[in-house]
């Protein structure tokens, strides 16, 4: 075939194309930006006489060469950014469109509606173990909290999918109504973001997150750690901050699920980030988190750090982080091999801090916590 008609320089041009992948598998001359999320690559194997009659070393191979082809990065992002544009597809566990481009993990969307609602009479049995338990430890001095975190859902319940529909009350409702009647020690954070959001906007929460912003969590530990002052009748650390820094990059959590769509041109928002300081309280108690994501971004923030003498974050009451772990002078460990009960013991304040989809899981830790210091 002639290069020089059009037909052959299209062919050539074809090859080429085709061609590209394959050399950059072989050669990498050219680093792809990797992709944002959990992405796990297929290891490269070698054939061997069982593999290959079995089928096992074809599959493998296959699965490899699927996960590491020439620019497999780069392809990945305009087969998000096209289906994003046309049809408002989000490749990330989870995760639907809303309008004008909301994005939401949908377990918070379900939340919301009530459709997963765990019944009245349960949550009134689990919060009821949580009162024995803040009053238990209250005769040793110690201050007990249920902290619940704001959910986006509460906060842009106008850019929902049209598939949705209320199906129940909601746990969150339930949760507050009985905790506030039982007298639980509780901070509604949820309730408070709503209120704040005339004034606040989308500094509180973001199209592409899903957690509070950093803004958002400094207000929140601002709040929360004045709810220590009072309850424990001491007088701690505050977060100070003179001047903001506006940005459109996001950092630490902000702009979560959106990095994860590794899009080519990402939606471009405006975030805030305040150039924070401490002040020399004199007390610092010892405290222990227990929660689930939410609890990262008062980490990174510093607040365990500024404002207890020891902490602990229980993620999931699963991984142990302190300080050193955060510091790298130390690893996280496994809850399965501590004497987590002998912590609680130890400590001023225990802290349960849970989003909303998550009341389930938190059901899970009160039983266990109630367990170990009341039915014995």
């Amino acid at each position: 075939m002639e290069v020089r008609t059009a037909r052959g320089r299209l062919f050539l041009f074809l090859f080429i194309i085709i061609l590209l992948p394959f050399l950059e598998y072989q050669l990498g001359f050219i680093e792809s930006g990797k992709l944002n999320g959990a992405v796990t690559i297929a290891p490269n194997v070698k054939p061997t006489w069982k593999s290959w009659w079995d089928g096992t070393y074809q599959h493998q191979k296959s699965n490899h060469l699927n996960d590491s082809f020439g620019f497999r990065p780069d392809f990945v992002r305009l087969n998000n950014q096209i289906s994003f544009w046309l049809f408002k597809k989000a490749y990330a566990n989870s995760v639907v469109v809303g309008s004008d481009n909301y994005l939401y993990e949908e377990p918070y969307i379900k939340e919301y509606f009530g459709m997963d609602f765990m019944g009245d009479s349960l949550i009134r049995s689990e919060l009821v173990k949580l009162k024995k338990l803040q009053d238990t430890f209250q005769k040793l001095g110690k201050t007990f909290i249920l902290v619940y975190a704001p959910s986006k859902a509460y906060y842009f319940p106008n850019h929902f999918p049209s598939r949705y529909h209320k199906e129940n009350t909601s746990n969150y409702t339930t949760y507050t109504r009985i905790g506030d009647s039982l007298g639980i020690n509780q901070i509604d954070f949820n309730g408070w973001f709503v209120k704040m959001k005339p004034r606040y906007g989308q500094f509180l929460f973001t199209r592409g997150g899903t957690h509070w912003t950093t803004y958002g969590s400094l207000l929140a530990a601002d709040s929360f750690i004045r709810y220590i002052e009072r309850a424990r009748k001491i007088n701690m650390p505050y977060i100070t901050w003179s001047k903001i820094e506006y940005s459109n990059d996001p950092r630490n959590q902000d702009g979560d699920i959106l990095r994860g769509l590794n899009l080519i041109f990402p939606m471009k928002e405006r975030y805030c980030y305040p150039d924070i300081g401490y002040t020399n309280g004199s007390t610092r108690p010892k405290a222990i988190y227990i929660g689930d994501s939410f609890v990262w971004t008062f980490v990174s923030d510093g607040v365990m750090k500024n404002t207890n003498t020891d902490w602990e974050f229980w993620y999931y009451f699963g991984d142990v982080w302190n300080q050193g772990a955060i510091d790298g002078k130390n690893s996280d460990y496994s809850l399965g091999d501590y004497d987590w009960a002998n912590s609680l013991l130890h400590t001023d304040c225990i802290v349960l801090l849970y989003s909303e989809s998550n009341f389930p899981i938190l059901n899970n830790y009160i039983d266990r916590i109630y367990k170990q210091f009341l039915l014995k």
